[in-house]
């Protein structure tokens, strides 16, 4: 009888081939695991790829400060004496729940815990009002769940309302934020897949009569990859206030609905 031979271990570089494509999340899983190993590979390109990314964000968005340190020694606390190395607790615990990449839940947990650490910094009274004054509606979307145990409260709630919100988007409006924030997309790979929904007028208005085709011809023919890096910022940019707008009237109708309670 014929045996199947065994399939030899993938190499760190063939996980890390597969993370672009990984759609029942095994590279993502692999990964985690050794980073926890300390596979200096596998380190490396978590740390560039995923983590730099989030603490760039963070730095920027959150505390307004440099936290490089700290929050390498989030991620990779707590430190084995004996093994003189770090043991990726946090990492350890990525299990692919709701089918999350590693980048969803690493990028989840640092906005949650550099959230706090803000209010905390700053002395902020615990309401949610303040709290989303140093988280925006990005960081919410690309949270794909805020519902565990240990979780702030506030943020859940915040994130429930995000979604409620986007789900009342209209199609063009949840596209563009699925492309361009919930999916991360690079601004070429998504300028296909969104051209449909722009109308530009043209140079002083000469596209204003043009039909849809024309129009469609007019980009190709005219312009610059600039040009099409600019749409991209302001669809994406319009679908975030249109996201915000219904945020606010959710708020709006809660408190006039706990008003009317009392």
């Amino acid at each position: 009888m014929e045996q199947t031979a065994c399939k030899e271990p993938l190499t760190t570089a063939e996980v890390i081939a597969r993370m672009a494509d990984d759609p029942d999340r095994r590279a993502n899983l692999e990964l985690a695991s050794r980073v926890t190993c300390n596979d200096r590979r596998a380190v490396k390109y978590y740390w560039a790829q995923i983590a730099a990314r989030i603490q760039d964000y963070v730095q920027r968005n959150i505390m307004h400060r440099d936290i490089t340190g700290e929050y390498y020694q989030f991620l990779s606390e707590p430190f084995d004496p004996a093994a003189e190395s770090p043991r990726w607790r946090r990492v350890s615990l990525y299990k692919a729940f709701h089918n999350s990449t590693l980048y969803t839940y690493t990028n989840r947990i640092s906005i949650r815990q550099y959230c706090k650490i803000a209010k905390r910094e700053k002395k902020m009274e615990n309401s949610e009002s303040e709290l989303l004054e140093y988280i925006d509606y990005e960081a919410l979307l690309l949270c794909d769940r805020v519902d565990e145990p240990e979780a702030d409260p506030l943020l859940g709630e915040a994130w429930k309302r995000v979604q409620q919100a986007f789900a009342t988007l209209k199609e063009r409006d949840q596209v563009v934020l699925q492309c361009l924030v919930m999916g991360d997309m690079h601004w070429q790979e998504a300028f296909d897949e969104l051209r449909g929904y722009l109308n530009p007028s043209g140079p002083d208005d000469a596209w204003k009569d043009w039909t849809p085709e024309e129009k469609q011809r007019g980009i190709d023919q005219h312009w610059t990859p600039k040009d099409k890096q600019t749409a991209m910022s302001g669809l994406r940019a319009r679908a975030i206030e249109h996201l915000k707008s219904r945020v606010e009237k959710l708020k709006e109708k809660e408190a006039k609905q706990l008003k009317e309670r009392k």
